[in-house]
């Protein structure tokens, strides 16, 4: 993973700067939707946790709110997770955003019934550290959970 969260706070702020995406975001909202319609419905019993905040940070259309059950989002980044905050507040939205490492997740064991991790993994910058936070995400996810 990039060393630290400054590297994801520089993104953030370069977004401001950047052309318009919404079209792509809003897309790729829809593409997260179908798979979260088709992969996660059975979890609605339970809790989904999203990893990676930043559509939820920098976009009307994210995937954080498609999900079936009873939604949390956590991003290694703070500024990430705040603006992430701010903005589904903003919109009306109230979901438990946590900044944290996929590596070291501060939740409890077995506390999730879904996850949805769509950049997240992509980001580690060795297998030993991809190994890591899979295992950081095994532990959390309830058995027969699903995560994708």
């Amino acid at each position: 993973m990039k060393p630290d969260s400054r590297y994801w706070d520089g993104v953030l702020d370069e977004s401001r700067d950047a052309g318009s995406l919404e079209a792509w975001r809003a897309y790729m909202a829809a593409v997260y939707g179908g798979l979260v319609d088709t992969w996660l419905a059975e979890t609605a019993a339970g809790r989904c946790l999203k990893t990676d905040l930043f559509e939820e940070a920098v976009s009307r259309h994210h995937p954080l709110t498609s999900l079936p059950c009873g939604g949390v989002g956590v991003d290694a980044s703070l500024s990430v997770a705040g603006r992430a905050r701010r903005r589904l507040s903003q919109e009306g939205h109230s979901y438990g955003i946590v900044a944290g490492d996929l590596r070291q997740l501060p939740f409890r064991q077995e506390g999730f019934g879904g996850v949805l991790s769509g950049s997240s993994l992509d980001h580690f910058a060795s297998d030993r550290e991809l190994q890591e936070g899979l295992a950081g995400l095994a532990q959390i996810l309830e058995p027969g959970g699903r995560s994708f």
